[in-house]
This record gives structure tokens, C-alpha cells and sequence, in this order.
């Protein structure tokens, strides 16, 4: 597949620090990485419901309100969001079946044991209309979701898309046998706003995506890899091309700037 698209802002939690369009900024000294996020770290006004979301909800939560601290139209009936998470909802899964298992089932729980209560808590927040689409699939799952945003952007199902790479899975359960092909890397969220077109009045860096999808088992780098190099170079107002080689897609992104 090729495309290409405009990147309008991005936001990133990541063990390295705190990425937005403002730039980037360092852990506090009390926290541990992207499991301790706090709402005023993302969100400059009051949110009582961030400290009640599960650990996806809240990483997914914090990169995409870190994305909108770069932008200031309000209208977003036309932007959707595609998710790309290798675990989805395992450890609120898991929480949820101990909290059966105990008998006090928890309500707060069920209500995310679907992958899809990330895509809610964004959409509801930011009044976001547009289509919206979830992948769960081991280590490319973020570049899946980068790929459907894509093509809702070229066949004008969307103004704008959300593109989401998250990865959420509790320490406790990393080595739970379910999860053995799978590799167990560190919590991450990195968010893109995507448009097919350079909405803004200054030029927005421009992704240039060709990506062929196949199959090899060999291959099995994760989309932390490629996200983190991604928003490096957006934070740092750099250009750059990335090569991709994971189990799912081959192929090159590139990321140039427009005069």
C-alpha cells in the first residue's frame, strides 16, 4: 500500500518521558514510566473519571489528550480513531475473572474488558464521529491501525483520524503462558491526528507510507520500535525514513516536511 498523509499533532507516553507538540518532558522522580500517568501530566482541567480507567483506557486516554493539546479546533464529528493494541483488554480481563472468582463482581471492570472502551473514552470525551476501528494482533498492531487510518482518509470516510499504538499489559501478568509468543515489552502510547490534506495554516510534516502486508514468523519486531522513532522525529522537528520489518509488513516510512 502507498499513501500519504498529514500529520496536524501528535502526543506520546513512553519510559523514555512525555511527548506532545510542546515538546518533551522528563518522569517525575515518583514515577515509575507510563503506569503512574497523571491527569494533570495530560489534561490541564479536571477529569474525575481518569483515575477510575483501566490501564489501556488511561494510556490510550493520555496520548490522545496530549495530541489535542496541539490543536485547536473543536469541531471533530469527522475524526475517528483506529487503535492498534497487541493485548487489548487482557489484564482488565483478567482483573475482571479474579473479581468474578472472588464473588463481587466488579461493573467498572466489565465495562472495559473490551478493547474498544479505549476508542469510547476518547470519542465520548472529544465528541469524535467519525469511524473507528480496533486491532489486536502481536507485535504490529499500531501500524495495522496506521494503515485503516489511511484508507478512511483516501476514500473520505473521515477528515481526520486518530491513529493510536498502545501497548497496556499489567507487569503481573507478562508471564502468564497465554501470552508466551508474544513479547512482553514496556507500556507505551503514542497518538497521531492524520489528514489527507494540510489543514492548517502552517506547513504539517507529511507521511509517506509503503507498506506491503505478508507473513514471516521470523519477523517479530515490535511497534514500539517504529512509533518511538516516529515521534522523536516529530518532537524534534526532524525528517527522517524508518524501515519497516515486522512478522505482518515490510516496507518504509518516510517523514519530510512541505514549504
Amino acid at each position: 500500500m502507498k499513501a500519504s498523509m498529514y500529520i496536524n499533532s501528535f502526543g506520546g507516553v513512553h519510559k523514555t518521558g512525555i511527548y506532545s507538540p510542546a515538546g518533551g518532558t522528563g518522569w517525575d522522580p515518583s514515577q515509575s514510566g507510563p503506569d503512574d500517568i497523571r491527569r494533570k501530566q495530560v489534561l490541564d482541567k479536571p477529569y474525575l473519571s481518569f483515575g477510575k480507567l483501566q490501564l489501556a483506557e488511561k494510556l490510550a486516554f493520555a496520548a490522545a489528550s496530549l495530541l489535542f493539546k496541539g490543536i485547536s479546533e473543536q469541531n471533530h464529528e469527522r475524526t475517528g480513531i483506529c487503535i492498534g493494541s497487541p493485548y487489548g483488554s487482557f489484564s482488565t480481563d483478567i482483573a475482571y475473572m479474579q473479581s468474578v472468582i472472588s464473588g463481587f463482581p466488579s461493573p467498572a471492570m466489565f465495562s472495559a474488558t473490551l478493547p474498544s472502551s479505549a476508542v469510547a473514552d476518547i470519542a465520548i470525551y472529544y465528541k469524535c464521529m467519525g469511524p473507528n476501528r480496533v486491532v489486536s494482533e502481536r507485535g504490529s498492531s499500531g501500524l495495522a491501525a496506521l494503515v485503516l487510518a489511511a484508507k478512511a482518509l483516501m476514500h473520505n470516510k473521515a477528515d481526520s483520524m486518530i491513529v493510536l499504538a498502545l501497548n497496556a499489559l499489567a507487569p503481573r501478568h507478562r508471564e502468564i503462558p497465554l501470552l508466551d509468543r508474544i513479547p512482553a515489552t514496556e507500556n507505551y502510547a503514542f497518538a497521531l491526528l492524520c489528514t489527507a490534506q494540510n489543514r492548517s495554516r502552517t506547513p504539517c510534516p507529511k507521511i509517506s507510507l509503503d507498506i506491503q502486508y505478508r507473513h514471516d514468523s521470523q519477523a517479530e519486531l515490535s511497534d514500539e520500535l517504529y512509533f518511538y522513532t516516529l515521534i522523536s522525529l516529530l518532537a524534534a522537528d526532524n525528517c527522517g525514513e524508518i524501515d519497516i520489518n515486522t512478522h505482518s509488513y515490510t516496507g518504509h516510512i518516510s517523514l519530510d516536511k512541505e514549504i
